[in-house]
């Protein structure tokens, strides 16, 4: 061996190290608000459809699929969007309640969904928001 051996194992382990790092990243932090960007997302995909029945199935009240009704009739080219690319960014959780803020990359408005129930399988109570009125 030619004494460079030992630098070029400790460069190579060294940048499995900093990828591992990379990819692992242990010390990011993920939002709790990030599990309701699905449920926000279907229910923007349904209404978009205007698919009452499956509404009814992802709403807590008569209220949201009125909404959501009335937004898929006057706003399908937006909410198209939003159906894609809604993320839940922030909120304020009150037992199995949650009120969720959403946006996309592109709109300078959010929308603010009341889930009931976990975040997986959360129903929405109420939706609302200033880039479609109802």
């Amino acid at each position: 061996m030619n004494g460079k051996t030992p630098i070029y194992l400790t460069a190579i382990a060294a940048a499995i190290m900093a990828a591992a790092v990379f990819l692992v990243q242990p010390y990011s932090v993920r939002s709790p608000w990030t599990a309701y960007s699905g449920p926000a997302r279907r229910y923007l995909r349904t209404a978009l459809d205007r698919d009452s029945l499956a509404l009814v199935r992802q709403s807590a009240g008569a209220g949201s699929v009125t909404w959501a009704l009335a937004v898929g009739r006057r706003h399908s080219d937006s909410l198209a969007v939003w159906s894609r690319e809604a993320e839940a960014w922030a909120g304020v959780r009150h037992a199995d309640t949650a009120e969720v803020f959403v946006a996309t990359p592109q709109s300078t408005c959010s929308l603010v969904f009341r889930f009931v129930g976990p975040a997986r399988h959360a129903r929405v109570e109420r939706a609302s928001g200033t880039c479609f009125p109802p």
